[in-house]
């Protein structure tokens, strides 16, 4: 529990700083910098966060490897499912059972805004959109309180990344 002692928190990982998804000591989290990205939208469902993208994470041309997306993908996905309630790692542990992605145009860095937003709730399981798009997009308001929609919606054109997990509560 190595982060526990660095961080000082009383859970898996230390308490995020006021405007922060989460603390250090998250292995992947730790990794992405996660620590550092800015909470632009968190309510019950939804997510929206200003990400960093570390050097680790980036090619020779500066740009978000794609075999990384999907480790974005699933770590906003993981915590759109607990955006809006009070964490309780590991209650319920949340399974990964399907994850896609598609790619629209380079994701460059050194930021990008990266939205969440569960579509639907079945039982345990729930389907969970992903969108990245151009940090640019961090100064719109709202962007999560329109219509969600499976197809690229008019006036997206800015859409770099758009993928889809599904979730089940263990």
């Amino acid at each position: 529990m190595e982060g526990i002692e660095k961080g000082g928190g009383s859970g898996l990982w230390a308490p995020p700083a006021p405007g922060k998804l989460i603390g250090r000591g998250h292995g992947i989290g730790d990794f992405l910098k996660a620590d550092q990205w800015d909470v632009l939208e968190q309510r019950s469902g939804c997510l929206r966060v200003l990400a960093d993208l570390p050097p680790a994470v980036m090619n020779l041309r500066g740009e978000l490897f794609g075999g990384f997306t999907p480790t974005y993908v699933d770590f906003i996905a993981l915590h759109t499912w607990w955006a809006g309630q009070t964490p309780r790692p590991g209650h319920p542990w949340l399974a990964t059972l399907n994850l896609r992605c598609e790619y629209f145009a380079p994701v460059r860095g050194p930021r990008v805004v990266i939205e969440g937003r569960v579509l639907r709730r079945l039982g345990s399981t729930s389907f969970i959109e992903v969108r990245f798009l151009p940090p640019e997009a961090g100064l719109e308001s709202g962007s999560l309180s329109g219509p969600s929609s499976r197809e690229i919606p008019a006036g997206e054109e800015d859409l770099l990344v758009y993928a889809s997990a599904t979730l089940k509560a263990l």
